[in-house]
């Protein structure tokens, strides 16, 4: 599937889904992490998002991965992916912004959550993320105004 996707000029995002905890198996340690890294840079991924998909990691283990990942891969760009399960997204997003990370995914209104991971709640809010970063003077581009306009709307869309 890259190597088609590349070939039709397409961008890859790769996910590494449960790059820190899984509810089935417990800790993810950086070496399973880094494997499957590995592999998708080889298979020529333009961004690879790092994801805390049950909401499980701190901040410490989020600076400590990324930091790693960012020395291994100095011209990989990665993605943070935080859910909010702990209450930790928005302190995990700063710990991966310290080691230089300025690409998030995140969710108008909250939406989202993992299906496959019990207990998990939605990604963390794009609303949250912009109203952090703006206050610590981060330029972004996007109208926090605007954003929050359409939320409502966003969430609508729910049918959890």
């Amino acid at each position: 599937m890259f190597a088609r996707a590349k070939k039709e000029g397409m961008f890859i995002r790769a996910y590494i889904s449960m790059a820190f905890s899984c509810p089935f198996q417990g800790p993810v340690s950086f070496e399973e992490v880094n494997d499957v890294c590995d592999r998708f840079i080889k298979l020529g991924a333009d961004e690879i998002d790092i994801g805390d998909t049950n909401g499980q990691a701190d901040p410490k283990m989020v600076y400590e991965r990324f930091s790693r990942l960012r020395d291994l891969y100095p011209d990989t760009t990665f993605v943070g992916h935080f859910h909010d399960t702990r209450k930790m997204a928005l302190a995990n997003a700063v710990a991966a912004m310290q080691t230089g990370i300025t690409k998030f995914d995140s969710s108008v209104g909250v939406l989202g959550g993992c299906p496959y991971s019990p207990g998990a709640t939605g990604n963390v809010a794009t609303e949250e993320i912009l109203d952090m970063v703006t206050s610590m003077e981060c330029q972004t581009g996007v109208d926090f105004n605007e954003l929050v306009k359409i939320s409502p709307y966003a969430k609508s869309l729910s049918t959890c």
